[in-house]
């Protein structure tokens, strides 16, 4: 498979590297999946190479008898299907440092290459374990839907603390804000540290790229799940349980729930308007936000909101009472003040 996409890119004078877990022996048994990425030199402008790059990623897919479609990330990339295997194939640039990128997928090729020299064989399994752990909390992927931790995020943790345990014992420690973890030494003096850590603010998690110093590699982590992951790592010490790595979530009683919280639900559904989600879930969030707002407004209290969705979108809102009390004392000038309090 990597001669015959190394040949096709080779015929238009690139060249390609691949990435993913599956290289470093750290991918998930239901996971086959693997990135493969198609190296350009700085000087090809970017629209050359987003046009290049889908050409050549096609052609790399038909010549493996494969299906593919057109993805979006950061720019145009080609997703295939090759005998039961997903490949992403990305072009990037191949630039000299991590930090002179010119666009995020740029630093892989460094990713990569840190990992082959500081990621040992007999971590691979811990890596496993940290992945299948926050994936069974729901707190795994970097994306805009979880806001999680990357698969790279987790392959750091357990190089820095030496093992997955290592890593669990320490996490109920953590306060946020708090945790600064700098493997690639970038910053040793305390106060230039200090410094660093009031920029990346308020991010809960500071976990420094050590291939890139300026970028925080837990910057998806959101606060909720930074609090759900330091739970669930205690949950775990005090009592160890298969079921906190692999369980199937129960289906909760909606109606019974809500009888005993006293509280009501709005519930808003519309179709999914069919855009990637790293935009439209960052939109729910946003709406959502803004509808609690405009409840609040109203005097209605709201308790919290949700959102989900599959095809179609839904938005739900807790509020304490769908209904407003009948009489509203409203608090007027001081009778003093003549002029007002006629």
């Amino acid at each position: 498979m990597l001669a015959v996409a190394g040949s096709v890119a080779k015929l238009s004078g690139l060249s390609i590297t691949l990435s993913g877990s599956m290289i470093r022996n750290t991918w998930m048994p239901h996971k086959k999946e693997f990135d493969l990425f198609i190296l350009f030199p700085e000087n090809v402008p970017r629209e050359d190479l987003e046009k290049t790059g889908l050409t050549t990623g096609k052609k790399i897919i038909k010549s493996l008898n494969g299906t593919y479609k057109i993805a979006y990330a950061e720019h145009p990339y080609v997703r295939g299907k090759i005998k039961g295997y997903d490949i992403d194939i990305v072009p990037c640039y191949k630039v000299s440092s991590a930090e002179r990128i010119k666009s995020a997928v740029d630093r892989t090729p460094f990713h990569n290459r840190w990992l082959e020299k500081n990621l040992p064989l007999k971590l691979s399994g811990d890596v496993r374990l940290l992945k299948q752990f926050t994936k069974n909390i729901g707190v795994y992927g970097s994306d805009a839907k979880t806001l999680g931790f990357s698969g790279y995020l987790c392959e750091i943790l357990c190089i820095s603390y030496g093992s997955f345990l290592g890593l669990i014992k320490d996490v109920p420690n953590w306060l946020p804000g708090k945790i600064f973890i700098d493997t690639g030494n970038y910053y040793k003096d305390s106060e230039y540290r200090k410094s660093v850590a009031r920029k990346f603010s308020p991010q809960p998690l500071i976990v420094i790229d050590p291939v890139d110093r300026h970028r925080n590699v837990a910057a998806a982590l959101s606060s909720e799940n930074f609090v759900r992951f330091r739970s669930a790592c205690k949950k775990l010490l005090e009592s160890p349980s298969e079921s906190l790595f692999f369980c199937s979530p129960e289906k909760p009683n909606l109606e019974k729930i809500m009888k005993k919280r006293g509280t009501e639900l709005i519930g808003i559904e519309f179709s999914s308007p069919g855009i990637i989600p790293d935009i439209l879930w960052p939109q729910l969030r946003k709406t959502a936000k803004r509808l609690s707002d405009i409840l609040k407004e109203n005097e209605f209290r709201v308790i919290g909101s949700a959102i989900y969705e599959n095809k179609k979108c839904i938005i739900i809102l807790e509020v304490e009472d769908l209904q407003l009390p009948k009489l509203r004392k409203i608090t007027g000038p001081e009778i003093s003040i003549i002029d007002r309090s006629d």
